[in-house]
């Protein structure tokens, strides 16, 4: 018999978190689910500690390392489930997690709306511990997910319930890994073919943040961001003003991008010099995101970022 849902995990040399990330799903108090996860070239034990984990689980393993999105999109296509449930390797569920995202999801069914995946909130935790906040804290306090929304900021939280049909009809996660924020990309996808991301407001999941990011990671991540809006302005489905916000919002990904590579020059003149030439830039994309700045220039874009597989 088919369960109703998927679990679908990619991990990469997540040995040291992937134990409690699983521990969270045994630990769900709905149980009709199955386990996909994906072992993208991993060299540290990670498809040894899945297999011996849960019993129902299956472990797909790549032999080299494919990216966060086609492992995702592979653990999709070996999945049976109606609906599948992202998890990172290195996050974890609250037991509650999936009875009250799918409680909300047929709530939305039966109210007729076109459900394309539902969110959740999540305690923040970093390095030193809990970090006191929420994910809906860092990315605004939105109540809705909609495209306007979503070109100032993406507020879905990774970790979504989704249609399998949904995923499979808007083709998975872009493969390319120079994105590096393949699930902004998915659910701006999502939207713009009128689906709706129904926001569950529970805080349903753990968070676990990296690192202060080096440059080499911002400069991944904003190229990642400027070929999303660049990727949604070439679609054609943004109207005349949600264009204008796109190219702002490009713009300030191209700013830090370029922020971010002037931190790796060597030497102080040379950074001197290419900050001065920048500055215009600079200038501009302040005014344009006063708001943002102090987080970005010390941590980077909001995202997932660069951790276990996924995101």
């Amino acid at each position: 018999m088919k369960p109703r849902v998927s679990v679908i995990v990619a991990a990469r040399d997540a040995g040291d978190t992937l134990e409690a990330t699983l521990a969270s799903i045994r630990a769900q108090t709905f149980t009709d689910w199955e386990v996909v996860l994906v072992d993208d070239g991993s060299n540290d034990g990670t498809g040894e500690i899945a297999r011996t984990a849960i019993d129902r689980m299956r472990v797909v393993r790549h032999e080299v390392a494919q990216g966060p999105g086609a492992s995702r999109n592979r653990a999709v296509r070996e999945a049976r489930g109606e609906l599948v449930a992202i998890l990172d390797a290195d996050d974890v569920w609250y037991p509650s997690y999936l009875e009250s995202q799918l409680a909300a999801y047929d709530q939305a069914i039966v109210e007729g709306r076109r459900v394309g995946a539902v969110c959740c909130d999540a305690d923040l935790l970093g390095p030193d511990g809990p970090t006191g906040t929420r994910w809906s804290q860092r990315v605004g306090g939105a109540q809705a997910a909609d495209i306007t929304t979503m070109l100032h900021e993406n507020v879905v939280f990774t970790s979504v319930l989704c249609p399998r049909s949904v995923f499979q009809e808007l083709g998975g996660y872009e493969e390319d890994e120079r994105i590096h924020l393949e699930d902004y990309d998915l659910w701006l996808r999502m939207i713009e073919r009128g689906w709706e991301i129904v926001m569950n407001h529970e805080t349903l999941a753990v968070y676990r943040l990296g690192a202060a990011a080096r440059s080499s990671k911002v400069e991944r991540m904003a190229t990642g961001g400027s070929m999303i809006m660049t990727r949604a302005l070439e679609r054609g489905a943004l109207t005349a003003a949600q264009r204008r916000l796109a190219r702002k919002r490009r713009r300030m990904y191209e700013v830090v991008r370029r922020r971010a590579k002037i931190a790796a020059e060597p030497g102080p003149v040379r950074r001197a010099v290419a900050m001065a030439r920048a500055a215009p830039a600079i200038v501009l994309s302040v005014l344009e995101h006063p708001e943002r700045w102090g987080h970005w220039l010390r941590e980077g874009p909001r995202s997932a970022g660069e951790r276990r597989h996924a995101g």
